[in-house]
């Protein structure tokens, strides 16, 4: 990738810390809730530019340009990016729009062929490259959601065609555990798995992506013993990062958890964590992505009660088909609970 910087610029070295980890798993969760992700880029980042950034998009203009005009979404992100991408993104383009603008691309590139249905995973290999490309940003934020949105939202085999220049930004920009958790998604040889493992301060999910079959023994163990829906479901999510068949296989035991985690305004199932963390080994089946997806934004009522019984029906038979395991259940998976107001009492009340 061309850059303008010079060679003796000081490598940046980025650590993420639990706090800024959460922070930004929390930023891809409004993301791909609709919530817009423009108050990610601070003020003091607004100002600076990406030339190299600009380039790649500008050079891949016409085919992205492609993908966001099937886009039917009206939102003011989705708008403004149609309207940018009409013409080659002057080189100064600064962070206040350039990192929202690629966090909109990955939000269109996760949509279906006629633009109306999430997807969950993006499903552009040139919305891929472009985020690999903001791997190597000299603007932090622009960095950490490229990372992040790739780790989380990309396939395999986009990923994978990213490889190298994926591993050179990792290795330039990145520290533990972070850019561990991106290559080990790349499948790296085993001389750098070996090298990689040598650190023994790795999460458990990321040494037991790796092959450390030790580290998946005790990773399945937590989820199989975790009775609490949040420790479950988020147990839940790193084995589907690990994605081995020991993982998936004891996801799919699992599928008839009747735990509920209870949030303010919504109730998820633990068998909706279980689902969604299969997707990310079957990133084509439509049950575990569009439909899931379709679920997620309305809800088990309005999805319809009927539906939902056909919907587990067809899951289960696709357990049955592909990984020759019982994936009968009943619903609920997501319940949206309104806000309760309170009316002022009267005087007669």
């Amino acid at each position: 990738m061309g850059s303008a910087r010079s060679t003796s610029t000081v490598k940046r070295r980025v650590q993420f810390s639990p706090v800024v980890q959460g922070t930004v798993l929390f930023m891809s969760l409004l993301v791909w809730l609709g919530i817009p992700l423009r108050q990610a880029l601070s003020a003091e980042a607004g100002a600076q530019t990406d030339p190299a950034l600009v380039a790649q998009i500008n050079s891949r203009r016409g085919l992205l340009k492609t993908i966001v005009d099937r886009d039917t979404g009206a939102t003011e992100g989705r708008r403004k990016l149609k309207a940018a991408l009409s013409a080659s993104l002057p080189v100064d383009t600064p962070a206040k729009e350039l990192g929202p603008m690629i966090v909109t691309l990955a939000e269109v590139g996760a949509l279906t062929s006629d633009g109306r249905q999430n997807t969950g995973y993006i499903q552009h290999k040139e919305i891929v490259a472009t985020l690999a490309a903001g791997l190597n940003s000299p603007i932090d934020e622009v960095r950490t959601v490229a990372h992040d949105l790739l780790l989380t939202k990309a396939k395999p085999e986009h990923l994978k065609a990213c490889a190298a220049e994926i591993r050179r930004s990792l290795q330039a920009n990145f520290a533990p555990p972070a850019a561990v958790r991106l290559q080990a998604l790349l499948d790296p040889d085993r001389a750098s798995v070996e090298q990689l493992l040598a650190d023994a301060s790795l999460p458990l999910d990321i040494r037991a992506r790796l092959g450390d079959a030790a580290a998946e023994g005790k990773l399945i163990e937590q989820f199989e013993q975790a009775d609490e829906p949040q420790a479950k479901g988020n147990l839940a999510k790193e084995l589907g990062y690990v994605g081995s068949p020991r993982a998936i296989r004891a996801l799919a035991a699992a599928f008839k958890s009747p735990l509920v985690l209870r949030l303010q305004y919504e109730h998820i199932s633990v068998r909706y964590r279980i689902l969604e963390a299969l997707s990310r080994s079957y990133p084509d089946e439509p049950l575990l992505t569009t439909e899931l997806q379709r679920i997620k934004e309305r809800g088990d009522d309005a999805y319809g009660k009927n539906n939902l019984e056909a919907y587990f029906a067809r899951v289960a038979q696709w357990g049955r088909q592909t990984l020759s395991v019982d994936l009968s259940a009943e619903p609920p998976l997501i319940l949206y609970q309104r806000p309760i107001v309170k009316r002022p009492l009267t005087r007669k009340e």
